[in-house]
C-alpha cells in the first residue's frame, strides 16, 4: 500500500502533487490544514468500504428474497442504455445513505456547520430550519445564525425575518474576521455556528477550508433536486476534497431520479439530509432506507411502463354509407335560394333592380 502526504500552500497544487506522484485513481484519506498550508493524506489502493449499517439487515435479506424482474425489462434497460437501477440501488444502500458513525446534525451538531452550494439551493432556509431543529431538540443549545460578508451587504437577507421568529439575530461579519479573529472561534458546544454562505456566492473551497478549521466543523453542501448529471458533477467535484456532507433540498416538489442519484454516488459524498415543504419545522430529516425504498418504488414502476408497447390507438369507422356532398350551382346569381336570402337579408338593396 502506497500512502503519502502531501502539503502545499493551497489545495490545487496540493491535488496536482497527489495526481502527479500516485495518478489519477488515488484516494483521499484526509485534508487537513496546518502552519497556514493544506495538507493531503493520500493513498493508491482503493478506499475501505464504509460498513452497512446493521439497521439495514432486514432490508438487504428481504431484498434478496423479494422475487427477480423479469429478465425482459432488464435487457430492454440494457438495450437502452439505460441506468441499472438494481445495482444503483445496492450502491445508495451501501454508499450513500449515511452510516453510525456519521454525527446527526440536529442530535450531535458541528460547533461549526458551514453552508456551501450554488445560489437558489436552499441555504438561507436550511440554516433557519437547522436552527428550529436545534433549539426544539430540547438539549439547552441556542444556534448562532452567521451569514458572513466580504465589503458591502448586496443581497436581500431572508435569514433574518425567519430569525426573528426563534428570537435569534443574525450575525454579519465579514470574512476575514470570521476565519482569523479568535473572537469567532466555535468552542462552546451549546451556542453551535450555522453559517450561511448565500451572500458570498464566488466563495472558494479553499477559503470554505479555513473557515472549517477549527476543531469540530463540518461543510454541507446544499444541492436542490432538478439538476442534470454534468451540473451536479461540475458543482460537486471542487468540493470533494473538503469531505462534505450532502443535503438535497425541494424533495416536496419531486423524488430524485436515479440519473441525479447515480452522479451523487459517483462522487463518494454521503447524504447526510434531506428537505422539504414551506415551514421551519418537521420539514428536515435524516434519509432512511424507507425513502430510499419509496425513491425506487417509482424508478421501478416508470421503467415497467416505459417498456410495455403503447396499444395502436382505434381509427373509428363510418357507420353506413357516406352522404353525397351538396351540388352547388356554378353561379350562385342564377341561384333561387341564394336570390331569395339576399332579398329576405336586404330587401332594400334588392329593390334597386339588382336582382
Amino acid at each position: 500500500m502506497s500512502t503519502i502526504v502531501v502539503r502545499a500552500p493551497d489545495s490545487a497544487q496540493a491535488m496536482e502533487e497527489v495526481l502527479r506522484r500516485l495518478g489519477a485513481d488515488a484516494f483521499i484519506l484526509s485534508t487537513t490544514q496546518s502552519n497556514g498550508q493544506v495538507e493531503i493524506r493520500a493513498t493508491s489502493e482503493a478506499a475501505p468500504r464504509r460498513p452497512v449499517v446493521t439497521a439495514f439487515a432486514d432490508a438487504l435479506r428481504a431484498k434478496v428474497d423479494a422475487p427477480a424482474l423479469p429478465a425482459r425489462l432488464h435487457m430492454q434497460m440494457s438495450a437502452a442504455g439505460g441506468l441499472d437501477l438494481t445495482a444503483l440501488e445496492e450502491r445508495l444502500r451501501e454508499d450513500f445513505l449515511p452510516d453510525v458513525s456519521m454525527p446527526h446534525p440536529v442530535v450531535n451538531p458541528a460547533t461549526r456547520l458551514i453552508l456551501v452550494g450554488p445560489a437558489g439551493g436552499g441555504k438561507s432556509m436550511l440554516a433557519a430550519r437547522l436552527a428550529a431543529a436545534i433549539m426544539r431538540a430540547g438539549r439547552g443549545r441556542r444556534p448562532r445564525l452567521i451569514q458572513p460578508l466580504q465589503g458591502a451587504q448586496l443581497a436581500e437577507d431572508r435569514l433574518r425575518g425567519w430569525a426573528r421568529l426563534m428570537g435569534l439575530l443574525v450575525e454579519r461579519p465579514q470574512l476575514d474576521d470570521l476565519t482569523r479573529s479568535p473572537d469567532w472561534l466555535p468552542d462552546d458546544e451549546e451556542f453551535p455556528q450555522i453559517v450561511d454562505m448565500s451572500d458570498l456566492p464566488d466563495v472558494t473551497p479553499d477559503q470554505v477550508a479555513e473557515l472549517a478549521a477549527p476543531q469540530g466543523s463540518q461543510v454541507m453542501l446544499v444541492l436542490p433536486l432538478g439538476l442534470s448529471a454534468r451540473r451536479i458533477a461540475a458543482l460537486v467535484r471542487p468540493w470533494v476534497w473538503l469531505g462534505p456532507h450532502l443535503c438535497l433540498t425541494r424533495l416536496d416538489e419531486a423524488d430524485p431520479a436515479p440519473e441525479e442519484l447515480a452522479a451523487l454516488v459517483d462522487l463518494g459524498l454521503p447524504l447526510g439530509l434531506i428537505a422539504g415543504g414551506a415551514g421551519l419545522l418537521d420539514a428536515l430529516h435524516r434519509p432512511t432506507i424507507a425513502d430510499l425504498r419509496h425513491w425506487a418504488e417509482g424508478w421501478w414502476r416508470d421503467a415497467a411502463l416505459a417498456s410495455i408497447p403503447a396499444a395502436p390507438v382505434p381509427v373509428a369507422k363510418p357507420v353506413g354509407p357516406a352522404l353525397p356532398a351538396a351540388e352547388k350551382p356554378a353561379n350562385l346569381l342564377l341561384d333561387p335560394a341564394a336570390i331569395l336570402a339576399a332579398r329576405l337579408a336586404a330587401p332594400e338593396f334588392m329593390d334597386r333592380g339588382i336582382a
